[in-house]
């Protein structure tokens, strides 16, 4: 069954108090201390379904970027769906607010797109995939696809978007859908993150059919033209090495162009690791690594930023650029340290933090070292 999507021409309705970035031609600059763009936005989208009927949905999207002008390559970041009817009415954005800071941290515009039926986002939740007995985890792909798709040709048109260089970042069954919307091969999509992509576990370590979900994947791989980085932690219960390999080799076997970077065990549940902001230093370096390579805009280690550092200090710091943004790292004369980074804090706390937690109430004197990946003062 194919879902098709036609995307109307509507303008993007941000709430009041909001502005756009002015459209500049030269190269973006991009500071690692200046204030983030924060926009949540009713993003208007409409689409053909199945049936032949247009829908029209509105989104709930949050927008984070940096503060510059130019275009900017895109990242629309999208969510899993809860095993628990219940909560997927709650879901809100923020909950991926640490992975669009880091995005927007390293050059990328970032959205965060809800899909529709879920929290504020309009419409009745439509990606079952049907009885337990025989999954049609294509469709349910293909319906979250429609929502990407859409949401991707609206953004595509703001000022502040280069509409050449998008990526699609995808959690659990957002990950899948992301491999699904790939297969169509819309223009101007670049790749696919694929966090802890899958769908079909009603309960720990069980699925309803995982022969199902490898044909899936496979059947996506055979048109898609992307990379796809595919990340999933050792500990994962909803989808476990052994499935993820499975469905790794099937999408490779198919045609599909794909990496996979196993992670270790984080928490009690290793899938949670792309919704927590403290699970950046796991995953983010295997994105830069990957992001290097295709030469998309990242963060670029400088050599000099270790000097003044030696030794467990060394070791810190470098664990500290791993971590998620907002986040600073402060140094005393004594050689005593700390940083900070949290989940939904601002930069401005993220540096009080730093800085009080390493003078330890006075205790001795500290200064920022590092702002962000930028170090703000050699010692």
């Amino acid at each position: 069954m194919r879902w098709l999507v036609l995307v109307l021409s509507v303008p993007l309705l941000l709430h009041a108090g909001l502005a756009l970035a002015q459209v500049s031609d030269a190269a973006p600059r991009l500071s690692q201390s200046d204030p983030l763009i924060e926009e949540r936005v009713s993003l208007p989208v409409s689409f053909r379904a199945a049936n032949g009927t247009i829908v029209q949905e509105r989104l709930d999207t949050l927008i984070v970027r940096p503060s510059i002008q130019g275009r900017l390559p895109l990242a629309i970041i999208t969510h899993g769906t809860h095993r628990e009817v219940a909560p997927r009415a709650t879901l809100d954005p923020s909950l991926y607010l640490p992975v669009a800071r880091s995005f927007a941290r390293r050059g990328w515009a970032a959205a965060i797109v809800i899909r529709h039926g879920f929290g504020k986002s309009s419409g009745q939740f439509g990606e079952g995939f049907g009885d337990c007995t025989k999954p049609n985890y294509v469709y349910a792909a293909y319906t979250g696809a429609t929502d990407l798709l859409a949401a991707f040709t609206v953004l595509a048109q703001q000022p502040y978007v280069d509409p050449r260089q998008i990526l699609g970042i995808g959690h659990s069954t957002g990950g899948l859908a992301w491999l699904a919307a790939a297969s169509t091969q819309p223009q101007g999509l670049i790749g696919v993150i694929n966090l802890a992509g899958g769908n079909g576990s009603l309960a720990a370590d069980t699925n309803c059919s995982e022969q199902a979900l490898i044909d899936a994947v496979g059947k996506f791989g055979q048109s898609s033209k992307v990379p796809t980085l595919w990340l999933y932690a050792e500990n994962d219960h909803y989808f476990g090495p052994r499935l993820v390999r499975a469905m790794f080799d099937r999408y490779r076997a198919a045609g599909g162009q794909a990496q996979y970077e196993p992670l270790s065990a984080f928490g009690d549940d290793g899938h949670g690791l792309f919704a927590d902001g403290s699970g950046g230093e796991k995953w983010l370096p295997a994105f830069d690594n990957f992001s290097r390579r295709m030469r998309w805009p990242s963060w670029e280690p400088r050599p000099t930023d270790l000097t003044a550092l030696a030794g467990v200090h060394r070791d810190h710091f470098a664990q500290y650029l791993s971590a998620a943004n907002e986040k600073a790292f402060a140094l005393s004369d004594d050689g005593s340290w700390d940083w900070w980074v949290g989940p939904r804090d601002s930069l401005a706390i993220a540096t009080r933090e730093a800085l009080d937690n390493c003078e330890q109430n006075g205790k001795r004197h500290c200064r920022l070292y590092a702002v962000n990946f930028s170090v703000t003062k050699p010692y």
